[in-house]
């Protein structure tokens, strides 16, 4: 129901064990607050990525602090999603170089130059910087549009994930109604 789940629903889902990966979108001041100094919520840390939301809407954080909560989620366990925006390419393009060839594996990059607003780009293109990551792709993706997109991806020749919060919104609820229309739509749009 609620947009930001409770930590009781939290802890039932971990528990449940639901089949399948999941990822946990950290957002705002005190989740990295809370990540840089070790205090995240136990279950958070049972997800199998963790979406890092730095300066989306606003800039909460310097370049280097970004960096240091990059680098500090690396440590934690779960593999990291950095959301990719004119608010986090520094820090991200500063992070990179850094983190290991083990690691590497770990990190996957949101291009998401909307900050999760629901804006088609004027192009889908994987900056240099970014190129040798798992990259996702987000911005004004929903049923509307994801069957023109797609194939623009997959022409790209490169593995992806797309990425969605509006675009299956309906009155700021989930709506499983325009999930199955993305689902359906993606299906359509690709070769056989």
């Amino acid at each position: 129901e609620p947009r930001n789940p409770s930590q009781t629903w939290r802890r039932a889902f971990f528990d449940a064990r639901v089949p399948g990966r999941n990822a946990v979108h950290l957002c705002g001041r005190l989740a990295f607050e809370e990540l840089l100094s070790d205090s995240l919520p136990t279950e958070i840390l049972q997800a199998n990525r963790l979406q890092l939301n730095v300066n989306a809407r606003r800039m909460d954080f310097t370049p280097e602090e970004v960096r240091r909560i990059y680098i500090k989620a690396l440590e934690l366990g779960p593999d990291i999603i950095l959301q990719f925006h004119e608010g986090s390419e520094d820090a991200i393009s500063r992070t990179l170089p850094v983190v290991s060839a083990k690691q590497s594996s770990k990190v996957h990059i949101l291009l998401d130059g909307s900050r999760g607003k629901g804006v088609l780009p004027s192009a889908w293109a994987v900056p240099q910087a970014v190129a040798p990551f798992y990259c996702g792709f987000a911005g004004g993706l929903g049923p509307d549009t994801v069957a023109a997109v797609v194939p623009l991806l997959e022409a790209m020749s490169r593995r992806f994930w797309i990425d969605m919060e509006t675009g299956i919104r309906t009155g700021n609820h989930f709506d499983l109604v325009k999930v199955r229309a993305v689902l359906d739509s993606v299906c359509e749009s690709l070769p056989a």
